[in-house]
């Protein structure tokens, strides 16, 4: 299902996924290069690709990713990267649920301009770059990852640690070594399972296992701003 609401108010569905291939979907993203569409991708047990829907749920193309591997990805970003003029994906293989991946995965692919056609698209997407990281510590899970887009920083937040731990990738992300993900603080949530950081930087939305939370952010106050600042619930 997809839904929106107006100022994080009463949830409204303007659209259902019927697609059979779409039977997990775990991350999502707002396109920035094609209106009104959405990027999507299953959970873990689906093959490298992602989808391209229409908000009202139809599909528009499948995009099969060769080269990368699709462990447990939870959570996409959309943002900046090495080319300022261009957006890129960001899919997020950082689901950990036995702690015993110490080498986690973020594959980073320039969003590509599609046009719709009346049939759905079936492609391939040759370009993929994969950041690897680790914690400075221990191994965590994980299911949320946004992006800053005015600093071009990684932001990962760990699940079901009261409180959730904020990380960090600064920018530029090595695509040639492992990095290192620095400590950014600690978020007074629980059971963190995706999130989004608005273009300006000034509206952050992570959805947890209960709710939805929101913070209202000035300046690129990233982390200080969300890490000192409780959040709070829509309406």
């Amino acid at each position: 299902m997809v839904e929106t609401d107006s100022t994080f108010g009463e949830s409204v569905q303007i659209g259902r996924v019927r697609l059979s291939a779409m039977d997990e979907i775990s991350g999502i993203a707002a396109s920035r290069q094609n209106a009104n569409l959405l990027w999507a991708h299953n959970d873990s047990g689906d093959k490298p690709r992602i989808f391209l829907i229409r908000q009202t749920g139809e599909l528009v193309a499948i995009f099969e990713l060769p080269g990368i591997k699709h462990i447990d990805w939870e959570d996409m970003a959309i943002g900046p990267g090495p080319d300022s003029t261009q957006s890129y994906l960001y899919i997020a293989d950082i689901g950990n649920n036995r702690r015993n991946r110490h080498v986690l995965s973020i594959y980073r692919i320039p969003e590509p301009h599609v046009v719709a056609n009346d049939k759905p698209i079936n492609s391939t997407l040759k370009d993929a770059e994969t950041i690897e990281f680790r914690y400075p510590e221990g191994t965590h899970n994980a299911e949320t990852l946004f992006m800053d887009s005015s600093t071009r920083d990684l932001y990962i937040v760990t699940k079901n640690e009261e409180p959730e731990q904020l990380y960090r990738l600064p920018y530029p992300q090595s695509t040639e070594r492992v990095n290192r993900a620095v400590p950014a603080g600690s978020l007074p949530i629980s059971g963190a399972l995706g999130g989004e950081l608005s273009a300006d930087g000034r509206l952050l939305l992570i959805k947890t296992q209960q709710q939805v939370l929101i913070w209202h952010l000035e300046n690129s106050e990233l982390p200080e701003a969300i890490t000192q600042k409780r959040p709070r619930q829509p309406p």
